[in-house]
Parts: structure tokens; C-alpha cells; sequence
């Protein structure tokens, strides 16, 4: 993908990119997955991941 070569963690990006996708159709289960999310280390997604994909 071309996107993939802007950013420092390449296909790690993508790969959540795609998670964060997952999460908006599986709300229910990513609330209910909170500690998932956490070990994913979900501020750093929110925080950069947001700031990198320009989604809020």
C-alpha cells in the first residue's frame, strides 16, 4: 500500500488502521474487550494513530 512507506511503523500502522475499522462495527465487543484494547496500547493508538491517519 502507498501509505504504508510515510510511516515509521509501516505495516504496523495499517494493521491497526484495520483494528480501529473492526472496533467502530464491533462496539460491543470492543467495550466489552476493554482490557484487550489497553494491552494493544490504546492511548498510543488514539493519541498517534489518530494524528497519523487523520481520523479522530
Amino acid at each position: 500500500p502507498t501509505g504504508q512507506a510515510q510511516f515509521p511503523l509501516g505495516g504496523r500502522v495499517a494493521h491497526f488502521a484495520a483494528e480501529r475499522a473492526r472496533e467502530g462495527s464491533n462496539r460491543r465487543r470492543a467495550n466489552k474487550d476493554r482490557e484487550s484494547q489497553s494491552r494493544y496500547g490504546n492511548g498510543f493508538i488514539r493519541e498517534q494513530g489518530c494524528r497519523i491517519l487523520g481520523q479522530d
